[in-house]
């Protein structure tokens, strides 16, 4: 990691002036470390909105999966600005996200198991319908319900009234 770098990390994770920290993020994006990514997740708790939106540039400017996976985790916290934020970065990072979000969809909180579900229905991923037929026995209505609401968003509906059609058709041995 270069001086220039080491720098910026140190004005994003420490400086007391907001203005410095927006820069630093901005800067960072052009940075081409393979730590910079982990550092601007953490730099997504910062009290500043303005900081907040400058990492959640930078973090979209360097995009692909391994951002996706460092935000991902924010769909576990407590805190409902820093889930909502990690939902919209995860949307917009696209299918990117995908993978990331299914083992979130197994989560045992039914709220992320369906903000997950959500996600996937606004990523628009044809490769989500495959993650999201399990949860069709989820115990939580509203997974069920959020389930539904994305499969139909994908264009699963075919496949769903397929299925139950094929299901009706099958005679009880009894």
């Amino acid at each position: 990691m270069n001086e220039k770098t080491k720098t910026l990390i140190r004005l994003l994770l420490t400086d007391s002036d907001p203005d410095s920290r927006r820069k630093a993020a901005e800067d960072l994006a052009d940075c081409n470390d393979i730590n910079v990514p982990a550092v601007l997740s953490i730099a997504l708790q910062d009290e500043n909105k303005g900081v907040e939106d400058a990492v959640s540039r930078s973090l979209l400017n360097i995009g692909g999966v391994s951002a996706a996976r460092l935000i991902v985790h924010y769909l576990e916290n407590e805190n409902i600005t820093s889930r909502n934020l990690a939902a919209k970065l995860l949307i917009k990072l696209g299918e990117k996200s995908v993978h990331a979000l299914v083992p979130y969809l197994r989560d045992a909180n039914k709220d992320v198991r369906k903000l997950a579900v959500d996600i996937l229905g606004e990523i628009r991923s044809k490769e989500a319908v495959y993650y999201l037929f399990p949860l069709l026995r989820d115990p939580d209505p509203n997974v069920l319900v959020s389930t539904l609401e994305a499969l139909a968003t994908l264009g699963a509906v075919k496949l769903l009234s397929r299925s139950a059609l094929h299901l009706n058709n099958i005679r009880s041995p009894i």
